[in-house]
């Protein structure tokens, strides 16, 4: 099999076709194929779907990351719950354009354990497990 990489630079629509030499001499040419070539992905870009992303690190002490997407103008929150059901922290409550965010948690003043942080945004919901370790 042969491979064939082209470093043109630029986006578009680029037309190519294979062109075969034969032994005697004569030469034979494909038809067309169009390839539409994609050189980047813009940063403002809206993600295509709600997500929630594991925590990083994970355990951790006493700060973490927690990344989530959302795919529309959306009212979300965020919060903390304890093995419970309690709601240990509010991390966020508020309306929000479509994007992705990441955010740190600091989970000072609470006791080493598993907790869970909960995404919610326009009917979608995700939960996540996080280890607090002192």
């Amino acid at each position: 099999m042969n491979a064939f990489t082209d470093i043109t630079p630029g986006g578009g629509t680029w037309m190519y076709r294979l062109k075969q030499v034969d032994l005697n001499g004569e030469a034979h040419c494909s038809d067309p194929i169009s390839v539409d070539v994609v050189t980047g992905v813009s940063e403002n870009s809206v993600p295509l779907h709600f997500e929630l992303f594991q925590n990083y690190p994970n355990p951790f002490n006493p700060t973490t990351q927690i990344k989530y997407q959302i795919s529309e103008v959306s009212f979300v929150t965020l919060k903390v719950y304890d093995l419970l059901g309690r709601v240990v922290r509010t991390l966020l409550s508020e309306n929000m354009q479509p994007g992705s965010y990441e955010m740190r948690f600091d989970a000072t003043g609470l006791s080493s354990g598993v907790y869970l942080y909960r995404l919610q945004a326009n009917g979608l919901v995700d939960t996540k497990k996080l280890v607090l370790m002192r």
